[in-house]
């Protein structure tokens, strides 16, 4: 089975703004970097496709030709609870600086750690192996965080690089299983 795992397009927020779970609006340039994206992805036989229900997912997966790819909650970006729509200079919070210190595993104030969103990928990766026959093409339209986590899962990454994993926006990554 092969995932396509498909960020985003680049958002249009303050630098410095923590917006994980938070829906925000994509930059004026979404349909030239969505052109690229449906460019990236027109060599591939795509079976099913699944996209976080944010905005910013679901619209790139339409502009693909997937308007009805089906929406997971488990794909969406780590929720960063109370920190959400902040900037982090200005958040006053003592939590801050221990996830600053261990964002793996320190959870964000009413929100989630980095092993949080693991976890709630490796969910929806087993159900996804239980439920589709290989061989199969499954495109997911989400976030960095998450397909971080899903490239930690399945290329058994070390903990120490974790942040070398993130893949710039607009990026289709191509994962075997």
């Amino acid at each position: 089975m092969k995932l396509l795992l498909i960020r985003h397009t680049s958002v249009d927020v303050k630098p410095g703004l923590c917006y994980g779970a938070s829906d925000v609006p994509l930059r004026d340039s979404f349909c030239e970097e969505a052109a690229l994206v449906k460019t990236r992805l027109s060599g591939y036989q795509i079976d099913q496709a699944f996209t976080s229900p944010l905005s910013r997912c679901k619209r790139l997966a339409e502009y693909c030709g997937f308007p009805h790819a089906v929406a997971d909650s488990r794909l969406i970006e780590r929720n960063f609870g109370a920190w959400e729509g902040l900037e982090y200079a200005r958040i006053n919070d003592p939590q801050l600086h221990l996830w600053y210190d261990d964002f793996v595993h320190t959870r964000a104030t009413e929100g989630e750690s980095f092993m949080d969103v693991v976890h709630r990928t490796e969910g929806f990766l087993e159900e996804l192996k239980e439920t589709i026959p290989p061989p199969h093409t499954s495109a997911l339209f989400t976030h960095g965080g998450v397909i971080t986590a899903l490239r930690f899962l399945v290329e058994h990454c070390s903990l120490d690089n974790i942040l070398d994993l993130q893949v710039p926006y607009g990026t289709v990554y191509p994962l075997e299983l």
